[in-house]
């Protein structure tokens, strides 16, 4: 299952986009001579209007694009360019330049700073990137610069970034590489009112080893003091922070639109800023803070001028608390926190924890009103009280924790999910059992995930019944090698089976016709898988059907020629390979 990070592209002027070339495009002269495939590719992207060459899996630019004297859009997402000629940089018409997702872009021209007439520069997911051409200050349009490096050399500093107008996202890179909190200073970012989402990376510290550790400590909280933001940012990430103490600025009521917060790799800390006093808050993702032991340590107050008034409700529209590999989190609320009537986390809606061995949980049903999706090892399940389960309608459980050979859900808990609607099950270290009884009480469950248990190969008898199972997905199993027989039992209600990443399934069986009702088949990733069996045609109601990554089948279901092409002609909508 794929998680989204942030997007880098915000919105662009409408002279940027779309065909807004006002003159036409020199393409320079045609050499007579004959042509490579790769030449071809070349011709065919410099003649469209504008060039686009995203995805196209090409990794060389031709140094002819510098012709191109008018170009104002170039798209190159998703290449396996490594660099970019020189010639780019006598694009002086050249208002956008997307690099997104160039995942082997190590270098870019050293001369960028001559595209004076540049907006938008996308580098989002470039990580093969080691530095930025210096300069870059003298990009005065720009607008979008989605990816910084803190360089070594003159030029390359944070400097750079003061008196550009950004908007957007911006992700800044080694700032272990700062020498001095006065040149953190000089990235004014507190004027840079277009700011949207702001990632602020450490990098692999290789600089600490000319400080002590105590002067890295120091430095790194006052270099992120003086990163302070503009009070219109919405998204904050730091990773690789290596002070004890966050800024007060984090917690300061002028960043009232901050939705989203994510601290990662933040060794050393110790204890959090008063994120509860943020009103629009929505989601907060902590992943290895080693040294935090609680979320909230001090209630919050209501102040009128210097007096205190109450205890305001901490976290007000928190909807997402994600704890992640965190071993010493005890708790949400430090037990000494008094907050009278006051309930802090009124709108939580998702609770995802892994890795948190110490934290107990206050009690969801009195504590998370609104809980409705569930994250979590089977352990801490089970300390769960039973109760306290009946209102979530998505559960995720990670049986890794089990040391029992056979992983399991009791019939208590299960008797619980009434409400439940998806159910996903992972890390098992064994065969899974269900209690039969158990699995009636699921009355409400739609969706079944089972996935990235490396001994799995069957899937118990009990799921045939639960009554209104719509959805089954199995991925990541490495020794499954044959479709499980229990899902020939299950309802006229399964509409959707999803087989992703299964590496050793080599066919499917006969009966896999007598699923009448599914209407959508989806298998990914599985190589071994070489055909289709001859029932599948009884499989009238499949309306849907996408076979990728599977060489062999799909060249078995390559349209009116494949072998098993008369098989699956009758489903109407067909995903083969890359073809509709």
């Amino acid at each position: 299952m794929a998680h989204g990070y942030m997007s880098s592209r915000g919105a662009l002027e409408a002279e940027d986009v779309g065909n807004d070339i006002s003159r036409p495009i020199n393409h320079g002269e045609q050499n007579s001579r004959s042509t490579s495939p790769k030449d071809e590719r070349q011709k065919c992207i410099s003649q469209q209007n504008p060039p686009d060459a995203s995805w196209t899996g090409i990794n060389e630019l031709s140094s002819a694009v510098g012709n191109l004297k008018h170009l104002r859009h170039l798209n190159l997402s998703g290449t396996e360019i490594r660099s970019l000629p020189d010639s780019l940089c006598s694009l002086w018409n050249l208002h956008v330049l997307n690099l997104d997702d160039c995942e082997k872009l190590e270098v870019l021209p050293k001369k960028m700073r001559y595209l004076i007439n540049l907006r938008h520069l996308f580098l989002e997911n470039c990580d093969a990137l080691r530095e930025m051409p210096s300069k870059i200050r003298e990009l005065t349009r720009l607008q979008t610069l989605s990816a910084f490096i803190v360089g070594r050399d003159r030029g390359q500093g944070l400097e750079e970034l003061q008196w550009l107008k950004l908007g957007g996202n911006l992700k800044i890179h080694h700032l272990d590489r700062v020498k001095d909190p006065i040149d953190a200073k000089k990235a004014n970012l507190g004027k840079k009112e277009n700011l949207r989402r702001l990632f602020l990376d450490w990098g692999s510290n290789a600089e600490y080893l000319v400080r002590s550790w105590e002067e890295g400590i120091e430095m790194d909280e006052k270099l992120l003091e003086a990163l302070e933001p503009h009070p219109n940012l919405e998204t904050l990430l730091i990773r690789g922070f290596k002070g004890r103490c966050f800024p007060v600025w984090m917690s300061n009521s002028t960043l009232d639109k901050l939705v989203e917060i994510i601290l990662l790799r933040c060794h050393n800390c110790l204890h959090l800023p008063q994120l509860g006093e943020l009103p629009h808050l929505k989601k907060l993702i902590l992943t290895h803070m080693e040294n935090l032991e609680y979320i909230l340590e001090e209630a919050a107050v209501v102040r009128s001028g210097n007096s205190l008034l109450s205890p305001s409700q901490p976290f007000p529209s928190l909807e997402t608390l994600d704890l992640r590999y965190s071993p010493n989190i005890r708790g949400l609320i430090k037990e000494q926190v008094t907050m009278g009537s006051v309930k802090a986390f009124p709108n939580l809606e998702v609770l995802y924890v892994e890795g948190c061995s110490s934290l107990i949980l206050p009690p969801l049903s009195t504590s998370f009103k609104k809980l409705k999706i569930l994250y979590c090892g089977i352990l801490l399940l089970a300390s769960v009280p039973k109760a306290d389960l009946l209102n979530l309608t998505k559960l995720f459980v990670n049986l890794e924790e089990n040391t029992v050979g056979t992983c399991t859900l009791t019939l208590e808990t299960l008797q619980s999910f009434t409400n439940l609607k998806s159910l996903g099950i992972y890390n098992a270290a064994g065969e899974l059992s269900l209690p039969e009884q158990g699995l009636q009480h699921l009355t409400a469950l739609e969706e079944l995930y089972v996935f990235e248990c490396p001994q799995l190969v069957e899937l118990p008898e009990e799921i045939k019944h639960i009554p209104r199972l719509k959805t089954v997905t199995l991925q990541n199993l490495p020794k499954m090698a044959c479709l499980p027989e229990s899902l020939k039992h299950l309802s006229s209600s399964f509409h959707c089976l999803e087989l992703v990443n299964l590496h050793q399934l080599s066919s499917l069986p006969d009966w896999f016709g007598d699923m009448t009702s599914l209407e959508e088949l989806y298998i990914d990733e599985c190589p071994k898988l070489a055909s289709f069996p001859t029932s599948i045609r009884r499989m009238t109601n499949l309306r849907y059907l996408t076979v990728k990554k599977c060489p062999e089948l799909e060249r078995r279901c390559e349209r009116a020629n494949g072998e098993d092409w008369h098989k699956i002609q009758h489903v109407r909508h067909l995903l083969i390979g890359e073809q509709l």
